[in-house]
């Protein structure tokens, strides 16, 4: 038995999971957190995070230390995600959160971000054909789920943040969005793979199309679970313009609509709003689980091997 922290800090939000995983291959959840530490905040311009947001999220990661040790931690998995990625001061940073907190931090490809997305959404939803959209704040994943297997997955430098940082500084005016939308589809239309994903449900993970998900929850008045969640085409298309059409300061009267994410939303939502027009796809699916469920999938099987090789030493003795 381990009492195990994972921890996925991105470019908008640092989240984590503290779980209690058996030797025989089960786990708890015992506690979740997350703050929103803007860490890529104006760092589009020379890719260099900022020293407040560093040390915005320095101090959150130190509180993340002191619930660990109130919950007896033994293991830490934390990984960092576009927004330390594509940073130059990368190392720098790493080392700071290091001699600040005791976390190391794994900076993952955007590739191993995918393949953690996967494993978080097959094992967590009966899904045999389907193409997972992850947006973040810096990046999207993108991955072709076929008869259960990953046949394609790609990293597009966009996310929430990003796209709101490079288009919207000025504004989400009309001609602002559909300059944004074009980059989008300029983004996509490199990916050879996607034409064939046509006719397939789309599964969104990510802070923004969770909200989608909230917001029409919030409408309908019904009281269900985001994981699973289902949406139309048009109704996803309709949600997506109306979320986009209102100025932050109407967003945060949306029910369903965190207030911190108010502003960033309207980008977060563009790489869906793009791929099921593209794609014409029928039905939204969404995803509570990716990245973190991912890394838990993979400390569980770290966690069962270590079991069968005691067994098996011991076997030998």
């Amino acid at each position: 038995m381990a009492v195990t922290a994972i921890i996925d800090l991105g470019s908008n939000s640092v989240r984590m999971d503290i779980v209690k995983i058996y030797s025989g291959g089960q786990a708890d959840i015992l506690y979740q957190t997350r703050r929103m530490v803007r860490l890529s905040e104006d760092m589009t311009d020379d890719m260099r995070l900022k020293v407040k947001p560093m040390w915005r999220t320095i101090e959150a990661l130190k509180e993340f230390k002191q619930e660990m040790e109130r919950f007896g931690v033994e293991e830490i998995h934390a990984v960092a995600t576009a927004g330390v990625r594509k940073a130059e001061n990368q190392k720098f940073f790493v080392a700071e959160v290091l001699r600040e907190t005791g976390i190391a931090l794994r900076v993952i490809s955007g590739r191993q971000e995918a393949v953690y997305d996967f494993l978080g959404v097959v094992g967590s939803l009966k899904i045999e054909d389907g193409l997972i959209v992850d947006t973040g704040g810096g990046s999207t994943e993108l991955i072709y789920v076929k008869d259960g297997m990953m046949h394609g997955a790609e990293s597009i430098p966009m996310g929430a943040v990003s796209l709101s940082e490079q288009f919207f500084r000025q504004g989400e005016s009309e001609s602002a969005r559909q300059k944004a939308a074009e980059y989008v589809r300029e983004q996509l239309a490199q990916i050879t793979w996607l034409k064939e994903c046509r006719d397939i449900p789309v599964i969104g993970l990510g802070g923004s199309i969770r909200t989608l998900a909230k917001v029409n929850i919030k409408l309908s008045e019904k009281d269900v679970a985001i994981h699973g969640y289902e949406l139309s085409k048009e109704r996803s298309v309709e949600l997506c313009r109306m979320i986009e059409e209102r100025s932050p300061e109407e967003r945060k009267k949306l029910r369903g609509i965190d207030k911190e994410r108010a502003d960033i939303i309207g980008g977060g939502l563009l790489p869906l709003r793009c791929l099921t027009e593209e794609l014409d796809t029928e039905q939204v699916i969404v995803s509570d689980h990716g990245l973190r469920t991912g890394l838990l999938f993979e400390c569980i099987g770290k966690q069962y091997k270590k079991m069968l090789d005691i067994l098996e030493n011991a076997e030998h003795k």
